[in-house]
């Protein structure tokens, strides 16, 4: 089983493949009805090694994802379509003599073996500089990814709506401390979205601006992604789910551009463990507290997408960490049940035109 996103909701489908006369078939328990896609319209976005795993999509569904890492599958897909097989590798091989220079194999795997046991320490070692340069990187993948666009025509560019952004973003930005510059892009996508990159940027979607029905639900989501970011989870959460993938790129002469490649897929994929989620919560009722918000937008947030998607362990909001329900209730026990609004009514309209 693997990985399968609609394209709709943020919402990770376990899901498994096959090929038949019509194309690529994908099926899935929580889907209502196998996706087909045909073998026309296949797209492999990202290829991290020679025998995959391949991120797919189709130009029937572009904002769907399906991971596929099975290679008898990809061989028959690439009979049909042979021009699939030469999708560029984001993942190299090892070179030979890499080992060369007094770096044993002993010592590389032990490398291996205990990065994401220290995906924590190793995160809080890295440089801020390094760490904010790295962050534009993924970001450009990202929304690549995402959008599949790279020329940045799906950046969002409503300047009232983003000072709105800005203006919340600073007063949170206040109370975190720390040397990192918080910056925010929003992009154009269905998805109901948000997303903590390395360095300080944080990317939300207008299909997520769109589905929050109060200023206060986007400033709670605001003031929980920049938590992950103060307290450097999303480069731990890239250590952990990619360290190895990257350090053997690294050794075997990859550049930056292959990292920043995985490291967007990891994050896109993966998102945050159980205890990060529960800690960028904890900080982010803290942030809304601090600025006199009521935390009943966070909850009503969380409980809505709960009912809307059912399983609320399978949205990457809702995530596969903490049930929503759970932390609706905490954000209310913990929280303030009244407040000032988050942003004006006229800020929150702009806000929602952000894309427009």
């Amino acid at each position: 089983m693997t990985a399968f996103f609609d394209g709709k909701f943020a919402k990770r489908h376990a899901a498994h493949a096959r090929v038949d006369l019509r194309g690529l078939v994908i099926e899935s328990e929580t889907l209502p009805e196998p996706a087909v896609w045909p073998f026309d319209s296949l797209i492999v976005r990202a290829r991290e090694g020679p025998q995959g795993p391949w991120t797919l999509s189709s130009s029937t569904e572009p904002q769907a994802r399906f991971r596929l890492d099975d290679p008898a599958i990809f061989k028959q897909l690439a009979q049909k379509r042979p021009e699939l097989a030469a999708a560029r590798t984001r993942f190299r091989g090892l070179k030979k003599g890499l080992l060369v220079g007094g770096i044993s194999a002993a010592i590389v795997g032990g490398l291996l073996f205990i990065i994401p046991y220290m995906a924590g320490p190793i995160a809080a070692a890295i440089p801020q500089e390094f760490e904010a340069d790295f962050g534009r990187a993924v970001k450009r993948e990202l929304n690549a990814q995402l959008t599949h666009d790279e020329t940045g025509e799906a950046v969002c560019s409503g300047d009232a709506g983003l000072a709105a952004l800005e203006d919340l973003k600073n007063r949170f930005a206040t109370h975190l401390g720390g040397d990192f510059d918080y910056q925010i892009e929003v992009i154009e996508s269905p998805l109901v979205n948000a997303f903590a990159l390395p360095g300080g940027w944080i990317i939300m979607t207008d299909g997520l601006i769109k589905n929050a029905k109060t200023p206060d639900e986007v400033a709670a989501i605001l003031a929980h992604e920049m938590a992950h970011v103060a307290l450097r989870h999303s480069m731990q959460s890239v250590i952990t789910d990619q360290g190895r993938a990257i350090l053997l790129t690294l050794l075997s002469g990859g550049g930056g551009a292959p990292v920043a490649e995985m490291s967007a897929i990891a994050l896109l994929y993966a998102g945050h463990s159980r205890v990060q989620e529960a800690e960028a919560d904890k900080v982010a009722i803290e942030l809304l507290n601090a600025e006199n918000i009521s935390t009943n937008g966070m909850a009503a947030f969380f409980e809505r997408l709960a009912g809307d998607h059912g399983h609320s362990n399978e949205h990457r909001y809702l995530s596969t960490h903490p049930d929503l329900n759970a932390r609706a209730e905490a954000a209310r026990r913990d929280g303030l049940a009244t407040g000032e609004r988050a942003l004006t009514p006229s800020a929150w309209l702009q806000l929602k035109h952000v894309c427009k």
